[in-house]
């Protein structure tokens, strides 16, 4: 990790939020970056990364290749760290909430893409239930949002108090109930967000295994899926660094530790999730 795969510049839009390109990147920098690599600083004057300051994207897709610019139908599945701790870590939900709807906001009209989502707290995953609009703890019988629907799903959640444990395993599971009961034919992105260590499973192999698992199901169904970790806990936890970085690597995903963001920069959702699959288009 730390490796410079090319320039990270941040444009500031209105709203506080920001957008990100990159420039100096070579087919090289991009396509052999191994899965798991850290995503690294970004800052206001789109600094350059060094080892010592990271500041590349690591990631496995071809150069222009993002979710946001990919045509292929994919499965967006976000599952996000509703634990308590999450009241100190994320207080305003900048992570888990606006940096997804600044994703929903910029690609939209995206028909491609379509979308689950859930939070984990206590001992089990809430997942969206689209013509309900509510959280339920099954797998609902809707699940599958579009855009506006998505928006409808975080707007929801940003009305959900944090509390209680950080499920991982069960997390996990309902993301296998998701993708194993889905009838349609396209491959899956997951995006997991967390502060960290789970409270229902311990170990890296164990954790390793939930990703096996999952990418099995999808597997199962002639479908590809990565797994993507977001982390935003404490900078001192490597422990949690660790285990979110090596799940990330099992799901031939990219890790983000938030830590690393420099002033003035945000997360940006387009660019940390790897397109699943062979082809981009």
């Amino acid at each position: 990790m730390g490796t410079y795969y090319g320039k990270q510049i941040l444009f500031a839009v209105a709203g506080g939020f920001a957008l990100t390109a990159f420039t100096g990147c070579n087919d090289t920098g991009f396509t052999n970056a191994p899965a798991g690599t850290l995503i690294g600083q970004v800052d206001a004057t789109g600094g350059l990364g060094t080892p010592s300051n990271p500041g590349g994207v690591g990631n496995t897709n071809p150069p222009g290749c993002t979710i946001g610019t990919s045509k292929k139908p994919i499965r967006v599945m976000f599952m996000v760290d509703n634990s308590g701790s999450t009241n100190t870590t994320d207080p305003n939900k900048v992570y888990r909430l606006k940096s997804l709807q600044k994703f929903q906001m910029d690609y939209g009209s995206n028909t491609n893409l379509s979308y689950t989502f859930s939070y984990f707290a206590g001992t089990s995953s809430n997942n969206y239930d689209v013509p309900n609009n509510k959280f339920v703890t099954s797998i609902p019988a809707s699940p599958v949002a579009n855009s506006s629907q998505l928006a409808s799903a975080l707007s929801k959640y940003d009305g959900v108090g944090a509390s209680g444990n950080t499920p991982y395993k069960a997390a996990f599971t309902a993301l296998g109930n998701l993708v194993n009961a889905d009838a349609g034919a396209q491959d899956y992105a997951v995006a997991f967000l967390s502060d960290g260590q789970p409270t229902d499973i311990s170990g890296e192999a164990n954790l390793r295994g939930l990703v096996s698992a999952l990418k099995s199901v999808a597997a199962g169904k002639g479908r590809a899926l990565t797994v993507n970790t977001i982390y935003f806990g404490d900078p001192n936890d490597k422990a949690s660094f660790s285990n979110l970085d090596a799940m990330a690597k099992e799901g031939n995903g990219q890790f983000v530790d938030t830590n690393l963001i420099g002033a003035g920069g945000s997360l940006v959702i387009n660019d940390v999730i790897n397109v699943p699959g062979a082809n981009c288009q």
